[in-house]
């Protein structure tokens, strides 16, 4: 038997409420309580223009839990404070940048290199997160400054 929350009724049962993030280059982590069991669980999410569209399964009652563009515009809110969509868009262009050619300048290049192959390149998804949260941080002390 499968069930599907409606996205357009946050009330719903089974609608999913998002209770993290953790961003990707090109997706992201959601961290997401089932709206029909109140399992929490993590799932992946691509993105489409930045924004985490989709529906997860739920590992604990295989309830379908869809995550609208809402949701996540509220996730980001919620856990990102301050940063609007477009903010969020635009630190996630630059953390993209960082995280793509960190390892690219010499020698840091050769030192990440074993056996002809560059170690680089598979960290930078797993960085983007820190580095977005970094640049925040960063942001965040700027306008905190008189």
């Amino acid at each position: 038997m499968s069930r599907t929350a409606e996205r357009s009724d946050p009330q719903a049962p089974g609608h999913p409420e998002v209770t993290g993030l953790r961003p990707t280059v090109v997706g992201t982590y959601l961290s997401l309580r089932c709206g029909w069991c109140e399992h929490h669980f993590e799932s992946y999410q691509p993105t489409i223009a930045g924004i985490a569209v989709g529906q997860h399964v739920c590992p604990e009652c295989s309830g379908r839990c869809v995550v609208s563009p809402e949701d996540f515009e509220t996730a980001l809110v919620r856990y990102l404070p301050g940063q609007g969509l477009d903010d969020m868009a635009a630190l996630s262009e630059e953390a993209t940048w960082v995280a793509e050619t960190w390892h690219r300048p010499e020698p840091l290049a050769r030192s990440m290199t074993y056996r002809g192959v560059s170690l680089g390149p598979p960290t930078e998804r797993e960085l983007l997160a820190c580095i977005t949260l970094g640049l925040m941080a960063a942001l965040k002390s700027q306008k905190d400054r008189p």
